[in-house]
């Protein structure tokens, strides 16, 4: 997925305008403290700060409202692409999508923002989202854009 993530960032990017994607597995278990444990291992700098409980609504919004930004033109920032690259884009966050999907079940436990020391710097947009599950495997998912 790191592939995946270094795609998005490439194609997502442009003039006055960078992003950065993030997609960490995590071990099963719905304790924030578990998760925090193994996300620190990866993003030593990382602390969760008070995340807030949520639902696959606004995990679905904040990816949405992620790919559909393109850059805020009037301030001189933004991303142009070809219409290959866009086909490209939008396969890619097809890609993405399913891949968190894969994550989500009736039992999950969804937390969004509070979590810090993480790469990227949210200027346009920004998540931060756990997916936690009981029994198998969670997800840390992150991304913003800077100028």
């Amino acid at each position: 997925m790191d592939e995946l993530s270094a795609r998005l960032e490439y194609l997502m990017s442009g003039l006055n305008f960078v992003t950065t994607f993030g997609l960490l597995p995590l071990p099963a278990g719905t304790s924030l403290e578990g998760a925090e444990a193994a996300i620190v291992q990866v993003y030593p700098e990382a602390e969760l700060t008070g995340p807030r409980r949520t639902d696959a609504t606004e995990v679905w919004e904040e990816i949405d409202h992620a790919f559909a930004y393109r850059g805020d033109p009037s301030g001189g920032s933004g991303m142009e692409l070809t219409d290959a690259q866009e086909a490209e884009l939008r396969e890619l966050q097809d890609r993405y999508r399913v891949y968190v999907r894969e994550f989500m079940e009736p039992v999950s436990v969804i937390y969004a923002g509070g979590c810090r020391g993480l790469p990227g710097y949210p200027v346009f947009w920004g998540y931060r989202l756990l997916i936690l599950n009981p029994t198998r495997e969670g997800l840390l998912l992150f991304g913003d854009a800077s100028d």
